[in-house]
């Protein structure tokens, strides 16, 4: 099949309501394929991935907020299709992270544009601007787009209204100690040092993990 032709109907069934999750997730699949075969066929296509991520999490937030009685069926299928929806959304991340070496300013540019936009306290928007900040790890790691993300992410680390948006900001920065290390100034290792004693689990738990980087890197430093 030409890629012409395949890769708009494979675009537009991410964006189809009347399909369900997982022949979207297949969709996503497949466009995966292409990445890895001709990323540059799926140039032109980026507007359209970030469409569908925007999409995804409303529908997300849209199941999250049927009602159910607990413990019914029709409980137990409201929260497996959130989970489908966030299976696609983690899919689609994924294929635009497989783009990143090949097309990196304009993700960033798309990126930091959107999650400049959303609102942490509405719940679609957060998890959006989650899913957006996560790229950033990928974009750490490259020439043209490294030091871009460093004061995106300081941003997100300092989104107080969010615990979703802080964790996912503290992964990323671990992401990117692990190979780029030199990258993180010290306000943000300080910042992350700080919130080892925060007190939400998860933004805790994520910082104990960043902390072990920076120690690790400062005892090879010492070595040396």
């Amino acid at each position: 099949v030409c890629l012409g032709v395949l890769v708009p109907a494979l675009t537009d069934a991410l964006h189809s309501r009347s399909l369900s999750p997982e022949a979207r997730k297949q969709s996503v699949e497949a466009l995966s394929s292409l990445a890895s075969d001709a990323p540059r066929s799926l140039l032109g296509y980026l507007d359209s991935f970030f469409g569908a991520l925007a999409m995804l999490a409303l529908e997300e937030k849209e199941a999250s907020e049927q009602k159910a009685e607990p413990g019914s069926m029709e409980e137990l299928n409201r929260q497996s299709r959130i989970q489908e929806f966030a299976g696609v959304s983690t899919n689609l991340v994924k294929l635009i992270e497989e783009l990143c070496e090949e097309m990196p300013s304009e993700i960033f540019t798309r990126v930091q544009q959107m999650a400049s936009q959303l609102s942490s306290t509405e719940i679609h928007e957060e998890v959006l601007k989650a899913r957006l900040i996560s790229l950033y790890g990928e974009l750490g790691g490259i020439d043209a787009t490294a030091t871009s993300v460093i004061p995106e992410l300081y941003r997100a680390l300092m989104d107080f209204t969010s615990v979703k948006v802080r964790g996912v900001a503290i992964h990323t920065v671990t992401e990117i100690l692990r190979y780029t290390a030199h990258l993180i100034p010290d306000n943000m290792r300080e910042v992350l040092v700080l919130y080892l004693n925060d007190p939400y689990k998860y933004i805790h738990q994520a910082a104990v993990h960043a902390v072990e980087h920076i120690q690790a890197e400062s005892e090879e430093q010492a070595i040396e």
